[in-house]
């Protein structure tokens, strides 16, 4: 920073001290039936126009930027901090174009919200330079952001080839690139508009290209009936179809759901306006939107006519609209409504010396909505034919809705911060004129549990590379207007009910119905376990330990421990719950083969869901069960078990702005077990072949999540169930042990298969505090609980008294293309 540059805010602040007391103040407004709120400006921040990036050149400000959201966070004291990147333009071009390379810059921001009614500095807002990168085409070389021309071919550019579209040129031979819109993608790729094409580039996220989107035919520039790209060197200047110069794609906006890229021509088409009047005529400009689910091949699937705003520029507020104000920048808030900035050319920077400010006479976020506006995508529209010839809308065309918002010229606002608009020999019109440019925006959230519907908008200035101490294309310079235009930041507080912050929908997508999923396994896990089969009942009938007397009477106590240690290779499962289990119950014996009996069991289940999160699940299950022994060692085991779930402390990580929600629910569970075997004997071996059917089925109620501010989901019902089919065998020996004891221990191999391949069964979660948006749903299909693989088991039965037997058991599952699942369990059944 330099020493002049701190004194100017020093005395700047110095001003501010002096300042009289002002009144915060709201303003709302209307549109499509919901209530708009601007609390107020609440920060500004500056660097010094005369900063360099990491290549050693000037800045160059902001034609577009983006805050990182997966940065955002609130501190403690109130303050804010993320990632910021910004996208300055084509360079320093006064006079000519310059060779200069396109990039883009990534900043370190932070943010402390000033709410007081006195007069403040501009220090609210802090920004450090963190990375510069350079854009360079699909070969690696650099863009350049001359003017697009001919280099003696005749053409403006590159003929298409390699999936890619003809693309602006340069006399140097390298692509032509004046980046205008930045939108950074889930993925981590770059999409940015330009205003030489008008395209839109997709870059990896260090700087090369990808692909390229041409917009239809009806917006490229032709000048003699040919496609031609240049400006400054074509004939005639301005093209006669197509962009007008430097009316190219300057919005650019990403959905909140990520799946449609909306970019706004920055006025109207040349056909569209009357050629003779283009400031009073080139109100009809065409906002585009392109389906990107897949990026790769991008469809183009509406397009919708803005008229942009009229304003009196001979600054009499109650005099004829002479003016059109061009858009500078476009902000999605769901899939139809949109923040839109358009201004005149006036500001710091557009006067004659460093020490005047032409007034501006609009500067303005508005707001519009496509809402009932006509979709002119793939008609004659988009072929040639004139949208607004001479600049009137033909009459079968509706225009989407407009409703204005913020000014960002309103006079209390400015003189917070010691702003002006407008000024004549003002000697700190450097930090007090509001600069000429106004062309980025962002939107984070306040991350206010009292006011989920608050954002702060960020507005970033173009400084047109203007200083006094500039290097660039290997080179000083420095501006003849003696100029020092500072980048600039402001931030305004507003309430957007129908904003659906992108976190939240990413969030949802990737977190909701994947807590669904491990809270439906978890629950699963609960209901086997209290449904288990208690050791020592049916196993120690089979090992000779139990009476078989009819009217005998046994009881039976045990209890289990598992857990499900599935890995996250495959991402298809993210639960690894552990149980452990603890039941009575008691049979009788009807008939010498006959025993029927009840059980009572308790499970607790820790669901362990990774760096997802977690749930505690506890089940409460009771049911009957009978076994069937009959001669030649042939037996059939039968069990039914209804369970009460209760599912507490529900815990969803989700992955952004370091908040997790959580919640509880309940529900219930059923589990059906039969199993068929035949036990074989040769002298002291027992053998035979096992088959069985474990039928599992648990039901959650639907719940809300809470502490998640306005990332919190409403999760839908949730059934999720499991039919294993085990065949194999087992083989067991007895052992005397003396006095009449034995013991017996048992093997037991199989495999098992899930027969309920479940993969249809979807999941539904919705945004808790949006939930009429049409992005506030999303349906997801679960994949199916993975229980394929090949079982393992070891029992051990123990007489220990005359009346009285013990069963210990380890059981495996060799889960295919994943961890074994564990058990282990301890029963004792004491006969009457």
């Amino acid at each position: 920073m330099k020493k002049s540059f701190r004194a100017a805010l020093l005395a700047s602040a110095l001003t501010f001290a002096a300042s009289p007391v002002l009144a915060q103040s709201a303003t709302s407004v209307t549109l499509n039936g919901t209530t708009f709120t601007n609390q107020g400006l609440q920060g500004a921040g500056r660097l010094s126009a005369s900063l360099r990036d990491k290549f050693g050149e000037t800045f160059g400000s902001m034609s577009a930027m983006q805050i990182d959201l997966h940065s955002w966070r609130r501190n403690a004291d109130g303050s804010y901090a993320g990632t910021l990147y910004a996208l300055p333009d084509r360079g320093y071009n006064v006079a000519n174009t310059t060779n200069y390379i396109p990039r883009y810059n990534v900043l370190s921001l932070t943010f402390t919200p000033y709410t007081g009614t006195a007069a403040a500095p501009q220090t609210q807002i802090g920004l450090t330079l963190r990375d510069t990168v350079q854009f360079t085409d699909d070969k690696g070389t650099p863009f350049s952001g001359l003017d697009p021309a001919s280099a003696g071919t005749g053409l403006t550019y590159r003929p298409a080839a390699g999936g890619l579209p003809n693309l602006p040129l340069t006399g140097t031979g390298r692509l032509a690139l004046d980046p205008e819109g930045f939108v950074r993608a889930p993925d981590g790729t770059i999409w940015v508009s330009d205003e030489y094409g008008p395209y839109i580039y997709r870059f990896t996220a260090d700087g090369k290209l990808l692909s390229a989107i041409a917009p239809p035919a009806s917006l490229l520039p032709q000048r003699n009936g040919a496609l031609n790209f240049g400006a400054a060197e074509s004939t005639p200047t301005n093209p006669t179809r197509g962009r007008q110069n430097n009316q190219g794609l300057e919005g650019l906006s990403l959905s909140p759901d990520g799946k449609t890229l909306w970019v706004a021509l920055q006025s109207a088409a040349i056909q569209d306006l009357n050629a003779s009047s283009t400031n009073t005529s080139r109100r009809n400009t065409r906002l585009l939107s392109y389906d990107i689910s897949n990026s790769a091949a991008p469809v183009l699937k509406s397009e919708f006519v803005i008229q942009l705003p009229m304003f009196n520029n001979n600054g009499n507020p109650t005099g004829a609209l002479n003016r059109v104000a061009a858009q500078s920048e476009l902000l999605a808030l769901n899939n139809t409504q949109f923040l839109l900035l358009s201004r005149d050319g006036n500001g710091y920077g557009s006067g004659a010396t460093p020490n005047s400010s032409p007034t501006s006479f609009y500067r303005r976020i508005d707001l519009i909505d496509v809402t009932g506006a006509t979709n002119i995508a793939g008609t004659a529209y988009d072929t040639g034919t004139s949208i607004a010839p001479n600049g009137v809308l033909v009459a079968a065309i509706t225009p989407v809705q407009f409703a204005s918002f913020v000014d960002m010229n309103d006079a209390a606002q400015l003189t917070k911060f010691g702003l002006v608009n407008g000024a004549t020999n003002n000697v700190n019109c450097r930090t007090q004129c509001l600069s000429e440019k106004w062309e980025a925006l962002a939107l984070v959230p306040a991350l206010d549990a009292a006011k989920l519907d608050d954002f702060f908008l960020f507005v970033g200035n173009d400084n047109d590379f203007v200083t006094q101490n500039g290097f660039q294309v290997g080179q000083a310079y420095r501006d003849a207007s003696g100029v020092e235009n500072d980048t600039m930041l402001l931030a305004y507080r507003l309430t957007l009910p129908t904003y659906v912050d992108p976190m939240a929908t990413e969030s949802q997508a990737l977190t909701g119905a994947a807590i669904g999923q491990a809270l439906g396994e978890s629950a699963l896990a609960a209901n086997a376990a209290a449904s288990a089969d208690l050791t020592g009942r049916t196993q120690a009938i089979r090992a000779g330990l139990a009476n078989r007397a009819e009217g005998s009477f046994e009881l039976a106590a045990g209890g289990n421990w598992g857990a499900l240690a599935r890995d996250d290779q495959d991402g298809e499962r993210l639960s690894k719950p552990e149980s452990w289990s603890a039941g009575i119950a008691g049979d009788y014996a009807v008939s010498g083969t006959v025993r029927i009996g009840l059980a009572l069991n308790y499970a607790d289940t820790d669901g362990k869901f990774g760096n997802l999160g977690g749930a505690k699940v506890t089940a409460w299950g009771v049911g009957p069960y009978a076994t069937l022994s009959l001669p030649g060692g042939v037996y059939a085991d039968a069990s039914y078990r209804y369970t009460d779930l209760k599912v507490e402390d529900i815990r969803r990580n989700t992955f952004a702005y370091n908040l997790t929600a959580n919640g509880e629910t309940k529900g219930k569970g059923h589990h059906v077990g039969v199993e068929f075997g035949s036990v074989a004997t040769a002298g002291s071996l027992r053998y035979g072949p096992i088959v069985s059917f474990h039928y599992d089925r648990v039901e959650l109620d639907a719940w809300n999540e809470t502490s998640a501010l306005h990332l919190n989901l409403d999760h839908a019902d949730l059934a999720e169930q499991q039919l294993l089919f085990n065949v194999g065998g087992q083989v067991s020996t007895q052992i005397d042990m003396g006095n009449g004891r034995m013991a017996v221990p048992e093997l037991r191999l199989g495999y098992q298969e899930d027969l309920i391949k479940d993969e249809g069964q979807t999941y539904t979660t919705i945004l808790s505090n949006r939930r009429t948006s049409a992005l506030a749903r999303n349906t997801t299909i679960l994949p199916d609980p993975q229980g394929d693989g090949f079982r393992a088991g070891l029992g051990l039965s123990l007489s220990v008294a005359d009346n009285a037997g013990l069963y210990l058991s380890g059981d495996t599952l060799f889960v295919e293309d994943d961890k074994p699942d564990y058990t282990v369990g301890a029963g004792l059944r004491v006969g009457f």
